[in-house]
């Protein structure tokens, strides 16, 4: 409802700026693609094979004190605002341009924050996205549930969301998004149980966190990992209580289940 009301206001002016967040704390925004050697895309063509990557949107929280300036970034980079764009106009009759000028509010933590020098540990929630969705559908809710003292990390399953820009210039499309084969959605899951493990895993390396919250004085706590999920992400966070035990608790809105989940979410 929320994205609706917001979505009005921008048929109304060429640039909507998104307030912040409505919790205690403030938030920061980090971007980061990963790659995972270990692994070869199985959804990628087959006369272009690569290794698995993905794309994770961060948002930190940061204490009030902190007196961080604020900075305002594109609700979605220019290529996924004409893809998503096109979405919305195919299921809610939206203006195709509805994403092209929306931005949201963030701490900029590239320029020392004031205030900000004690380090504080905050429990992590991975978030995946809905079948040829994006993570960056979801920025809105993300960002508001890390100002409630979240690390929010939302996370693009390539070849499986709608569109995937990575900072090298490459571009993913969802391939099949309508396919309902069964063997073809349990390999599409099986991939997300995989990406959902790797990029918990990578995480909580602290050769790769530290580098990442640089900047923020934040911490994940390892013994409090939460998964949510929309639509098929549902699925996803349901098969991995099976898959990963690292993960504490889940959450899942508008889901359907595929394959076997472990104990009640």
């Amino acid at each position: 409802m929320l994205f609706f009301i917001i979505s009005s206001f921008a048929l109304m002016a060429s640039v909507v700026v998104i307030p912040g967040p409505p919790g205690p704390y403030l938030v920061a925004l980090r971007v980061k693609a990963f790659e995972d050697a270990a692994r070869w895309d199985p959804h990628a063509p087959q006369d272009q094979p690569e290794k698995r990557r993905a794309m994770v949107s961060v948002h930190v929280p940061l204490k009030k004190e902190a007196q961080c300036s604020i900075e305002t970034v594109p609700y979605v980079p220019p290529t996924t605002a004409v893809a998503l764009g096109q979405g919305a106009a195919t299921l809610f009759g939206l203006p195709g341009t509805i994403f092209s000028g929306m931005e949201l509010e963030f701490c900029n933590i590239d320029t020392p924050c004031a205030g900000a020098e004690k380090n504080e540990e905050y429990p992590l929630v991975l978030f995946s996205h809905g079948r040829a969705s994006s993570r960056l559908a979801h920025g809105v809710l993300a960002r508001s549930l890390a100002s409630y003292g979240y690390i929010v990390v939302t996370l693009d399953h390539t070849y499986d969301a709608a569109i995937v820009e990575f900072p090298d210039g490459i571009i993913r499309f969802a391939e099949n998004a309508t396919n309902s084969d069964t063997a073809y959605v349990k390999s599409l899951l099986e991939s997300r149980q995989k990406d959902v493990s790797f990029i918990i895993d990578q995480l909580l390396d602290p050769s790769v966190a530290t580098p990442l919250l640089a900047g923020t004085q934040a911490s994940i706590n390892p013994e409090k990992i939460f998964i949510a999920g929309h639509s098929f992400g549902g699925a996803t966070v349901a098969s991995s209580l099976l898959s990963d035990r690292k993960s504490n608790s889940t959450a899942a809105y508008s889901r359907s289940t595929q394959g076997p989940i472990r104990g009640p979410i």
